[in-house]
């Protein structure tokens, strides 16, 4: 999925008031939570899809607002503190800047296939896919697609090593 307009999107999802208030209840619960395998199953509740043999380490944020929107493959590790977010209304679909116009805030599917590592603090920003078998490295922001099995980091996030080289 490519980057939409937040407005539009929103507009054909119509959730309720109290399931916006639930979810962001679920989302300070979730960050408070010791135990991995509740972790994972309140995320869950919350609407992100979620794959067999996923940690997430302690106080990871993934959006609350658009929940729906992430997918998180099978053996996937997540390092404490990282954050995934599917909407980015600092700019819009169109490179405009969105603090001017709240409705050029753009939404985009995460996508983290089978087998990536992600290391600590790292933020995924909305439209990204991270391919199978990848490692992030730790304080990356990943702001475009990394391709299977590369190893990639910085700010923002590059390739620098495929891994079966």
């Amino acid at each position: 999925m490519e980057l939409r307009r937040r407005s539009e999107y929103e507009a054909e999802r119509r959730w309720s008031t109290f399931r916006r208030a639930f979810i962001k209840l679920l989302n300070v619960l979730v960050r408070l939570t010791i135990a991995p395998t509740l972790r994972i199953w309140i995320y869950r509740m919350m609407g992100i899809k979620i794959g067999k043999k996923v940690y997430i380490g302690m106080d990871c944020f993934l959006d609350d607002e658009f929940p729906e929107l992430i997918e998180i493959g099978s053996n996937v590790t997540f390092g404490a503190r990282v954050i995934v977010t599917a909407h980015d209304d600092a700019k819009g679909v169109d490179g405009t800047d969105g603090t001017k116009d709240p409705e050029t805030g753009s939404v985009g599917k995460v996508r983290i296939e089978d087998g990536v590592y992600v290391g600590v603090g790292t933020i995924i920003l909305p439209g990204v896919t991270i391919g199978r078998g990848s490692v992030i490295g730790a304080g990356s922001v990943v702001t475009k697609d990394i391709p299977p099995e590369n190893i990639a980091f910085g700010v923002p996030a590059r390739v620098y090593k495929q891994i079966n080289e």
